[in-house]
């Protein structure tokens, strides 16, 4: 049974993503996606120039699939949208509380 896990193990094809990353002009990361045998594969995420998060999006083959989350330059969340294989299925825009 040992050597059964262990060439189970070896077998076993580990796919590590690579990533594409784009910078702001100033010298901040602007958008990273992973890839995986080149298709985007796991969460994309976008930066404000400021460097907070401006967007966050699930990728699985290449396609839109899960929530998106939009923010704003203070990182508050905006918008959501959820997509289902590439198609988007759901648009929900968060208004800033006002006190």
């Amino acid at each position: 049974m040992r050597n059964f896990l262990k060439k189970l193990n070896q077998a076993s094809v580990k796919r590590e993503a690579k990533w594409k990353r784009v910078y702001h002009d100033n010298g901040q990361l602007w958008y990273e996606v992973p890839y995986i045998t080149g298709q985007a594969q796991g969460t994309a995420r976008r930066y404000h120039p400021n460097g907070q998060l401006e967007c966050e999006t699930p990728y699985v083959n290449d396609k839109k699939h899960g929530m998106e989350r939009w923010y704003n330059s203070e990182g508050e969340l905006e918008t959501e949208i959820l997509y289902l294989e590439g198609q988007k299925k759901i648009h929900t825009v968060h208004h800033p509380q006002v006190y």
